[in-house]
């Protein structure tokens, strides 16, 4: 006799049942940015990495995915960056408005920020009203600071965009990733983001240093360049601590004891 197997769930087969779905979506692979640790970044030299296709959904891209109908079993769309900026969608207001139109989901959105006009930003928190939530990376208290992992992001351009968007009724938060160039920087990059709108922060330290306390990448001049992993003990400020652990796990399987002793090969691979 055969052993039965089970019917892997689909996710029509979640909708329309008594059921409330959180959704976390990609709606671009394009981005404005060139962080050395992201997914869609290229070590050699900070372009895309040539195996991501590049995609980019449209507003009849997601009416086909999500009906109106199905909308309804829906509480919450989580716009991630992933594998590329959620702004760089073009109808990325139109998804927006068509889910509040549609539905009583709500919306949180993780970008950036370097993007889009301040105009743009208002009247995307215009559209959605208190039923968004955006989060923008503010990663120093300047520009180098910033730009130092935010590669191709102006500090400036995106504290006006989250400005833009604090003064409607959404609502703007920051998202800070610790390094130990920043480390020492974490209430002044708070202060920083709520002169400028945010009424919250999520921090976190990079979790992109599993098994290296270093980071090696060469630069878009063909130089190289490293990040170095936060040394001091952040534990009661950050929202991942699970990442020691992890990190501790992943060493004993690579039988590691001592993060400072490089492996170079294995790192991209294991780190994603």
């Amino acid at each position: 006799m055969k052993p039965t197997s089970k019917k892997s769930i689909q996710y029509k087969d979640l909708l329309n049942q008594d059921t409330e779905l959180t959704i976390w979506l990609d709606l671009s692979t394009y981005c404005n940015a060139s962080c050395p640790q992201c997914h869609r970044t290229d070590i050699n030299g900070l372009g895309k990495a040539s195996w991501l296709p590049l995609i980019k959904w449209s507003i009849d891209d997601f009416k086909k995915k999500f009906t109106k109908q199905s909308l309804k079993s829906i509480t919450q769309f989580e716009i991630c960056g992933t594998w590329g900026d959620p702004a760089m969608s073009k109808d990325l207001v139109k998804i927006c408005k068509y889910i509040v139109d549609n539905s009583k989901a709500v919306i949180s959105i993780n970008t950036n920020g370097g993007i889009r006009t301040t105009k743009w930003w208002e009247d995307l928190g215009k559209f959605c009203g208190e039923r968004l939530t955006v989060f923008f990376c503010i990663d120093g208290i300047n520009n180098e600071m910033h730009q130092k992992y935010r590669r191709g992001v102006d500090l400036q351009t995106t504290l006006d965009n989250m400005e833009a968007l604090a003064s409607t009724e959404a609502e703007a938060r920051s998202f800070v990733v610790l390094f130990k160039h920043n480390q020492h920087y974490i209430d002044d990059i708070k202060s920083l983001a709520e002169m400028y709108g945010a009424t919250r922060h999520h921090v976190i330290k990079s979790d992109r240093f599993l098994t290296n306390n270093i980071f090696k990448f060469t630069n878009a001049e063909g130089k190289e360049e490293t990040l170095e992993e936060v040394d001091i003990n952040v534990d009661q400020k950050i929202r991942n601590n699970w990442i020691n652990s992890a990190s501790d796990n992943l060493m004993g399987i690579q039988g590691k004891t001592d993060k400072t002793t490089y492996v170079p090969s294995k790192q991209r691979e294991v780190d994603r």
